[in-house]
């Protein structure tokens, strides 16, 4: 399980809004002065992200949580968006330029860059359909594990369940 912490921004029925802030592995190694990774997040700052996360047990806005996602589903995740559309614009720009070449059809080169952007366009629609489908399945939806700081609960105040 990958873990972050958060603040609760709102809550609904099943669902709480976190606000969390990316965290990045800079200046723990002895390269961080010379990397452009680490000069790239002081240039650009800290980043602040809201998500959807699924309600495990009652909170209030503004209390400090830690979120979850499964491991397999960030993978699942990031192959789709990173590694799929690199793959079927290779695929489809081969396959155009042995088209090409087979057919002996003149400007192949154009043919190969065709094909690719047209697998790179259907790559992404076909993420699009991907994320589409999983965007209410709870194994891709990060979750609430535990509250990081307990906050003082005015005798008066709403907790939403």
């Amino acid at each position: 399980m990958v873990e972050e912490e958060g603040i609760v921004l709102a809550v609904n029925e099943s669902t709480v809004l976190v606000e969390t802030q990316r965290r990045s592995i800079c200046g723990q190694c002895s390269a961080s002065k010379g990397c452009g990774t680490s000069l790239l997040q002081k240039t650009l700052g800290k980043k602040r992200t809201v998500l959807r996360v699924i309600k495990t047990y009652p909170v209030i806005e503004g209390e400090h949580v830690v979120i979850g996602l499964d491991e397999h589903a960030l993978v699942k995740g990031s192959v789709a968006v990173y590694a799929l559309p690199l793959l079927v614009m290779m695929v489809f720009g081969v396959a155009g330029e042995a088209i090409s070449d087979h057919f002996s059809l003149p400007y192949g080169d154009v043919i190969s860059i065709a094909s690719a952007l047209s697998g790179l366009f259907l790559s992404i629609f076909g993420i699009r359909r991907f994320s589409e489908s999983i965007a209410n399945d709870s194994q891709y939806q990060p979750v609430l594990l535990q509250r990081t700081k307990t906050i003082n609960i005015e005798p008066n105040s709403k907790i939403l369940t």
